[in-house]
C-alpha cells in the first residue's frame, strides 16, 4: 500500500474518532429541553462512531487499509459507543415527552451499535462478502442517527 494512500484514509478516521471524544453531560435534568441536549450529545457520539466503522469499512472493501487497522478502529469506535448508549440509558426523563425521546434515541444507539459489533465480527471472519453486507447496513443507521439528530435541533455552539 503507498504511504499517501494509507495516510488518506488514516488522517480523516482520526478526525472522525476525535470529533466523537465528546464529553457526553452527566447530571440531573429537570427540562425536556435539557433531555434533548443530553440525547443530541449521545447521538453525535454514536453518529461520529458509525460513520468512522463505514468509512474504514468501505476503505478495507477498497483494500486502502490493512485488516489489522481497520480491526483497530472498529474496536476504537466500540468504546464510545458503548459509553454513549450507557451514559444516556442512566439519565432519568423528567417527562412523558422526554420519556417518548428516551425511547426512540436508545433504539436508535442499541441497533446502530450492532450494526458495528456486526461489523467486527466480519472483520474477524476474514470473509469480504460479510464485510461488504457489514457496511452495506451500516449506512441506514448512519442516516437514522442523522434524521435524529436533525430532529432533535441544532448543535450548541
Amino acid at each position: 500500500m503507498r504511504r499517501s494512500t494509507l495516510w488518506s484514509v488514516v488522517v480523516p478516521v482520526v478526525f472522525v474518532i476525535t470529533g466523537g471524544c465528546v464529553t457526553n453531560p452527566v447530571g440531573p435534568v429537570t427540562t425536556v429541553d435539557g433531555y434533548r441536549e443530553k440525547a443530541a450529545a449521545s447521538i453525535d457520539v454514536a453518529l461520529g462512531s458509525v460513520e468512522t466503522v463505514r468509512l474504514v469499512g468501505e476503505a478495507e472493501l477498497e483494500d486502502k487499509t490493512f485488516t489489522s487497522f481497520t480491526r483497530q478502529v472498529v474496536d476504537d469506535a466500540l468504546g464510545p459507543m458503548r459509553t454513549a448508549e450507557d451514559t444516556f440509558e442512566t439519565i432519568a426523563p423528567p417527562d412523558d415527552e422526554a420519556r417518548a425521546l428516551q425511547r426512540e434515541v436508545l433504539d436508535a444507539l442499541v441497533l446502530s451499535r450492532r450494526a458495528l459489533v456486526v461489523m467486527a465480527t466480519a472483520l474477524e471472519e476474514g470473509d469480504p462478502n460479510a464485510i461488504a453486507r457489514a457496511v452495506a447496513a451500516i449506512r441506514p443507521h448512519a442516516d437514522a442517527l442523522r434524521t435524529l439528530r436533525e430532529k432533535l435541533g441544532s448543535r450548541s455552539p
